[in-house]
Order: structure tokens, then C-alpha cells, then sequence
């Protein structure tokens, strides 16, 4: 089987990123996990393509508040919304909100239906392990389609906008540590915290973390 574009651009950051920085370094669609507390901004517009990329500049500084204008990131603002209204997701707005989004995106209504599904089944094994599952797509210390978070200068995590309703779940219902997928990370939290960060990561996978299967 032939790569595809985004297998064949990852490998090349990856090796450029060993080159670099040692085989320890940040991956593309690598798992860290973080405070959930620690999820104080956002920052859209950054693509899951650019999982992994280690970059410097002024990137982080731009993120704002996670709270701050949330009209302008409604799936996460009605996810929060489901929780102040203790509603099921099928019973939520932001199911509805979804059926006409991801509708006219082509999906079918049982896709969608299924999803949401499945935002139950996660958020049952919260309310009973007090942990966030790893996403259904992970693989060993891939976090495929995992909640996107950024990593700043100051090793801060900054919400790319991936993963809204398990952020917010994960919020309302006191999660202390999130299985995340890795956006961008600056460049100079490399060489000041990325170890750190990378060794709690290993030690928290070495524990028997829930799986959404297990429901």
C-alpha cells in the first residue's frame, strides 16, 4: 500500500524532529497527558496536519481566554451548556447543533447518531473512573483524533479546538489528567520541559486506563 500524503509528511517530521532533538522528541499524533486545570486558553486554526511541529515564535501568545467569546467556538460552548442542563447528548443542543453541521458536511444521520452515542458510553466512564478514555482511533502512543492541545513556550497547554465535547466533559465532571494529542509545541519548552512532560506521559500510560470498548 502506497502512503498517503499526511503518513508521508508525519514521517518526515518525525525524523526531522530525532534529528534535532533525540528520539524522545515530540511525534506527530503523540499522546501527553495534562493537567486538565492547566487548559486555560485556546487557539484555532491550527491544523491536526501540523501535529508534532516544533515551532518557535509568537504562536502561544495569541491564545485566548478558553472562555472567552464562545459563540465563536459553539460545539464546545453547547457541550458545557449539556452539562448546566443535565441532559443526555441525544437530548442536547449540541446534538442538534451537529445533525444540521455535520449533515450538510455529508454525514449520515445514524453516523451522527452513533457518535453521540458514544459521547455517552465516554462520559458513563468518567462518572465511574474519574478518568477521560483514550481516543477509539489510539494506537500504542498515538493519540489519533485525540482532544488537540498546543504546548507553549512555558509548557502551558493551549485548546486547539479538536475534542470539544470531551474537553468540556472532562471539565464539568473534575478530571484531573487528560490523554491529549499533541499540536504544535515551542521551541523552547524543548529544552526546559518536554523530558518532564514525556516522563509523566510514560508513567501514566503504564497504568490500566479505561478504554470507551470497556463499556
Amino acid at each position: 500500500m502506497i502512503p498517503n500524503r499526511t503518513t508521508m509528511l508525519y514521517k518526515a517530521r518525525n525524523l526531522k524532529n530525532m534529528c534535532s532533538h533525540g528520539i524522545k522528541c515530540p511525534k506527530a499524533q503523540d499522546l501527553v497527558v495534562v493537567n486538565t486545570s492547566d487548559v486555560k486558553t485556546r487557539l484555532t486554526g491550527i491544523k491536526k496536519i501540523d501535529s508534532g511541529r516544533i515551532l518557535g515564535g509568537s504562536w502561544d501568545e495569541k491564545a485566548i481566554s478558553l472562555f472567552d467569546n464562545l459563540p465563536t467556538n459553539r460545539t464546545f460552548e453547547l457541550a458545557l451548556k449539556k452539562f448546566d442542563k443535565d441532559q443526555s447528548w441525544l437530548d442536547s443542543e449540541a446534538f442538534d447543533y451537529a445533525c444540521k453541521k455535520l449533515h450538510s458536511k455529508g454525514y449520515k444521520i445514524e453516523e451522527i447518531y452513533e457518535k453521540y452515542r458514544n459521547l455517552d458510553k465516554i462520559e458513563e466512564i468518567i462518572r465511574s473512573t474519574h478518568q477521560l478514555p483514550r481516543s477509539l482511533e489510539h494506537k500504542g502512543r498515538r493519540e489519533i483524533n485525540g482532544v488537540y492541545i498546543h504546548i507553549g513556550r512555558s509548557g502551558q497547554p493551549i485548546f486547539g479546538g479538536g475534542g470539544s465535547h470531551r474537553l468540556a466533559m472532562a471539565i464539568r465532571l473534575n478530571v484531573k489528567k487528560i490523554p491529549v494529542q499533541i499540536g504544535l509545541i515551542h521551541e523552547d519548552f524543548i529544552g526546559t520541559g518536554w523530558d518532564e512532560l514525556h516522563k509523566l506521559t510514560v508513567a501514566w500510560v503504564k497504568c490500566n486506563q479505561p478504554s470507551i470498548n470497556q463499556v
